[in-house]
């Protein structure tokens, strides 16, 4: 009977370990939870003005915002009762592609491929960008084209009308497990 106390509790700590270990196995270090709000923007300048001068003649109002968007966030919400959702952050490169940093939050351990598409989610569409796998619940690409090879910037991928599919697996590849809306659709 204590041997199999200490055999369960062994098996326990084993089992903790595991899951510890896999938590920091796939974990990109950044412990931020999804924005209440489907999306966040990051202004290139966070800094506030040093010389503390905020008169209205500082920038009219009519004038070209010079801070352009760095990055903005939009929150995967879980589809079904997948149970899984996440953060989809677009990061501007200095050539003016996109990072994409797919993010999940409750998500097996399995590959989870991942698309841009085309419409909104409420509309489907088809495969717009081929984006990275989500592995250990994480995925980093680079987007510069489309997949028939024409061209997206960063600001054009902002106001593309579009959404973000996750999709269970490689053999699951219809069951859509978490999405969102994104570019002019987001709102």
């Amino acid at each position: 009977m204590l041997t199999q106390k200490v055999t369960l509790d062994m098996k326990k700590l084993v089992l903790l370990f595991f899951v510890f270990a896999l938590t920091l196995g796939c974990s990109k270090g950044d412990d931020s939870s999804p924005e209440p709000d489907n999306t966040s923007v990051n202004d290139s300048n966070d800094s506030t003005n040093d010389n503390n001068d905020d008169s209205p003649d500082d920038k009219p109002d009519d004038s070209p915002d010079d801070d352009p968007v760095d990055s903005i966030v939009y929150n995967l919400t879980e589809v079904g009762s997948s149970g899984v959702s996440g953060e989809a952050t677009f990061e501007r490169n200095e050539d003016n592609s996109t990072t994409v940093l797919i993010e999940l939050v409750n998500a097996s351990s399995e590959i989870h491929p991942a698309s841009i598409n085309f419409n909104s989610k409420e509309e489907g569409g088809d495969v717009a960008i081929t984006l990275n796998a989500c592995e250990c619940a994480v995925s980093t690409t680079i987007v510069a084209t489309f997949d028939d090879g024409s061209p997206i910037t960063f600001d054009e991928l902002l106001d593309f009308d579009g959404h973000i599919n996750i999709f269970e697996s490689d053999v699951l590849d219809d069951v859509i497990i978490a999405q969102t809306n994104i570019g002019v659709n987001s709102n």
